[in-house]
């Protein structure tokens, strides 16, 4: 049986009909996954034509696993002009038999859910719209009623889905309960090899003079908190602490936090390395002495359990998730700069409790290697499959 999975991401489109990702983790070997179950998988993203691949964009598309495209657009008042295509173009697909996946919060995986009326699907919680717009991380007048009315959606669409499956062990349960009597479970997106983890966390015989801080997230929005943490850092410049931040990632609001570091006077003490692939990210994480992270939103952020397979110390905030990862001593509220920069401060300056958050969090990054996740994912595809095919004996009896 096919599936057809609606993706959150931008996908591109060269004449030759192969589909790339502009988000470098969705590459072809991230849809094989599927294919352990299903015969064919069938990607259902909002699509760009283009000549030529993008920078940095990955080859999604392959044998068995193909692209569904429909109209671009971003943002709201794009998603607004192109809805009429877009619903046209969702109904098309549908049309097409087999098992639907949603991965949710996603306005396009909301279109094809108003499309599917009595069919079954699944469903694949990956984020929080009450975290995505709650205040501070976007600044729009409809902001409040846009929070209610997606959470609310989010809602319906987890309990009428037939299946569900989400990033956290907990805390988007809690959130967006299942259908009572439904098939439910829990994996992460990310899929860590062996090679993935370092030999040795990392040892601290004393705490580092000059520490190395590194931060992963693209700045293609602020949801990864890249100015919170550039404030907390003027803040440990003005206690005395020396250091160096790295910042990985790229986007349109790279500009806006690099003039923000201008403006605050730390520019001698942050560093934008830009887009960095899988090798080189796993050298500068090799490299450093902290890792921090202080999302404004996150499902469960694998930035933080990367960072943790290579015996790294983290720093996160208390988004989504992040609490299933991390003690609560080691995350802060977001948006509180001042409360990061005290926990950094006492954080670096203590090598024993640096070493033993080292060693704690290789330990249990280990619960997300491919081979502990994959029972899951594959019991969750397996009941999808099971209730598809019985959903298809029905109407054809």
């Amino acid at each position: 049986m096919k599936v057809l999975v609606t993706f959150p991401g931008q996908f591109a489109q060269t004449p030759d009909g192969r589909g790339w990702s502009l988000l470098p983790p969705y590459a072809y070997e991230f849809w094989t996954r599927y294919l352990r179950v299903f015969a064919e998988v069938r990607i259902i993203a909002r699509t760009m034509r283009v000549d030529e691949p993008p920078p940095h964009a990955v080859l999604a598309t392959g044998e068995h696993v193909s692209l569904a495209p429909v109209p671009f657009y971003q943002g709201p008042t794009q998603y607004a002009r192109q809805v009429f295509h877009l619903r046209r173009a969702v109904r098309k697909v549908l049309q097409e038999p087999g098992a639907v996946i949603l991965r949710l919060p996603c306005p396009l995986g909301s279109l094809v859910w108003q499309q599917l009326r009595s069919r079954p699907y699944g469903v694949e919680v990956i984020g929080d719209p009450f975290d995505n717009l709650a205040p501070g991380v976007v600044k729009h007048p409809a902001r409040p009623v846009l929070r209610w009315l997606l959470t609310h959606r989010l809602r319906r669409e987890c309990a009428q889905a037939s299946t569900s499956a989400y990033v956290s062990q907990t805390a988007l349960q809690e959130r967006y309960p299942p259908a009572s009597g439904t098939f439910t479970t829990h994996y992460s997106s990310i899929d860590l090899a062996e090679e993935d983890f370092s030999a040795t966390s990392s040892q601290f015989s004393q705490a580092p003079e000059k520490p190395v801080l590194v931060s992963v997230g693209q700045f293609s929005n602020l949801n990864k908190g890249q100015d919170t943490l550039v404030r907390a850092a003027a803040q440990l410049r003005e206690q005395g602490k020396v250091f160096r931040l790295r910042f990985i990632g790229d986007g349109k609001y790279r500009a806006q936090v690099e003039t923000l570091v201008q403006e605050l006077g730390v520019e001698h003490d942050v560093e934008f390395l830009g887009y960095r692939n899988k090798a080189e990210i796993l050298a500068e994480l090799d490299q450093a002495d902290l890792f921090v992270l202080p999302s404004r939103q996150e499902g469960v952020p694998r930035a933080v359990i990367e960072a943790m397979a290579r015996g790294l110390p983290c720093v996160a905030s208390t988004v989504g998730g992040t609490g299933e990862l991390l003690p609560a001593d080691e995350l802060v509220p977001p948006n509180q700069p001042k409360a990061l920069a005290q926990l950094l401060f006492s954080v670096l300056g203590d090598a024993p409790r640096l070493t033993a958050m080292a060693e704690r969090n290789r330990q249990r990054a280990w619960d997300y290697r491919s081979s502990a996740l994959q029972v899951r994912r594959l019991e969750h595809y397996r009941a999808l499959l099971a209730v598809t095919s019985k959903g298809d004996r029905e109407l054809s009896a």
